[in-house]
């Protein structure tokens, strides 16, 4: 009787394996392969004091594999993005620094990737104090926020691997404890400085819509996907739509449910410096 030997046993009765034993390096180590869920595996025998030792590598899936691709093009994307933008970043800064003085940039915590916590960055567009986020917002601030300028710092976030450049905007760590089960899948990805919400009504949209437009993201995303809101993207900041909500307001805080809050910001980088 023949016996395979797969990671250093014997198959079970009944198991299927699609194996194909070769020698390496001279007779010291054994390879096999076999397909266990759909993909294929690699598994390495090496041979210390004659006994097998196994050692296993799993070749990536087809939807791993494209998510190497997006990391590595969100990594080139930002590089060059970071790269062009450097003049009108640094006059952006000094307009600021003038009118607002410090700090340049506003930052707070917002959930990332499984819910880990990151610091995302933006240009301050409003000034420090008493008031509503309409009423503190400087005429610079609304120009950025209107023209998405505010946003572009986040190319930082994306070259350290916090955010990507298409994903479900980064909202308040308050809204975690409020999500449902459904609506927690947008952290499933990391998240973008565009996403599929934005191109479709950003500011404009309810809550259950918005939440209902990432989770569809995730559950659909490819390459092609991201490539399309990015082109849907610069359509809609040459046309500066869906940047606040009715009445040139930021649109209200969330409270779980498909309940809101009026009157507090809610869209993090289209929306007040909280």
């Amino acid at each position: 009787m023949r016996v395979n030997l797969i990671a250093g046993r014997i198959p079970r009765p009944g198991e299927r394996f699609n194996v194909e034993p070769r020698i390496l390096r001279g007779a010291s180590d054994l390879e096999t392969r076999r397909v266990v869920d759909g993909d294929m595996r690699v598994e390495r025998l090496r041979m210390a004091h004659g006994t097998p030792v196994p050692s296993t590598r799993r070749r990536p899936s087809g939807r791993e594999f494209a998510l190497m691709i997006k990391r590595i093009l969100d990594f080139g994307g930002a590089f060059v993005g970071l790269a062009i933008a450097a003049p009108v970043l640094l006059l952006i800064a000094l307009a600021i620094w003038m009118t607002l003085g410090r700090p340049i940039f506003f930052r707070q915590k917002r959930p990332g990737l499984n819910g880990r916590p990151f610091t995302p960055l933006k240009f301050r567009t409003m000034r420090a104090g008493p008031g509503s986020d309409d009423e503190r917002t400087t005429k610079l601030g609304r120009f950025l926020r209107h023209t998405s300028l505010d946003e572009i710092p986040q190319f930082w976030n994306v070259l350290r691997g916090d955010m990507s450049l298409v994903g479900p905007r980064p909202l308040l760590m308050d809204y975690l404890e409020l999500y449902s089960p459904r609506q927690e899948l947008r952290h499933d990805v990391r998240p973008g400085i565009t996403g599929w919400c934005q191109v479709n009504g950003r500011n404009s949209l309810t809550w259950d819509r918005k939440f209902e437009l990432d989770v569809w993201y995730v559950e659909h995303w490819s390459l092609f996907l991201d490539i399309r809101i990015l082109l849907r993207t610069l359509a809609r900041v040459a046309r500066r739509s869906g940047i606040e909500g009715p009445g040139n307001r930021c649109w209200p805080a969330f409270l779980g449910g498909g309940a809101v809050l009026p009157g507090t910001e809610t869209e993090p980088f289209a929306g007040g410096d909280r």
